[in-house]
């Protein structure tokens, strides 16, 4: 008789399945999100002199220090906003690993924001933004668009659905 090891004091039927490749590679591209809102916040911190120098022209009757506040608070959302979404990224790559299917949707929606975000960036609502404050945006949102198409590919849907019924 051929015993099945599993390395666990649990049984073999019990164990959570490994994810489908399509969820795996879904993770990976939001640790990739992850990355890149992390070099955002580097971006938003190097950039803060080309931001001010955006901002001025904006708002032309502001004083000098009116517009280092609003530079200083503008850098200082952007990386705190960036770092958010890195977490959120670590934290929804984590959950649908584990075949979590509200997580799939709370990061739809997640996607579903940052993409409006883009929008009204490029539509020029807020304080001034740098072409590389832009670019950085569109990549992180690319970044999510892709992630999510993953998750809610054909292969992903039986994964998500099998944690979603009750045991018998």
């Amino acid at each position: 008789m051929i015993e099945h090891q599993t390395g666990t004091a649990r049984r073999p039927d019990t164990l959570q399945p490994s994810a489908p490749l399509v969820v795996r590679n879904a993770a990976l591209v939001m640790y990739a999100g992850a990355v890149a809102c992390v070099i955002r916040i580097v971006v938003a911190l190097v950039t803060a002199g080309a931001t001010k120098t955006a901002i001025e022209p904006k708002y032309p009757k502001l004083s000098a220090s009116a517009i280092n506040t609003l530079t200083h608070i503008t850098v200082i959302s952007e990386a705190v906003g960036a770092l958010i979404s890195a977490v959120l990224f670590l934290w929804i790559a984590r959950e649908c690993l584990q075949g979590k299917n509200w997580a799939r949707i709370t990061g739809t929606v997640f996607c579903a924001l940052g993409l409006l975000g883009v929008l009204t960036a490029f539509l020029g609502v807020g304080a001034g933004r740098t072409a590389a404050n832009l670019i950085m945006s569109v990549v992180v949102a690319g970044i999510g668009l892709i992630s999510v198409c993953l998750l809610w590919q054909r292969g992903s849907n039986a994964y998500f659905r099998r944690f979603g019924r009750p045991a018998p």
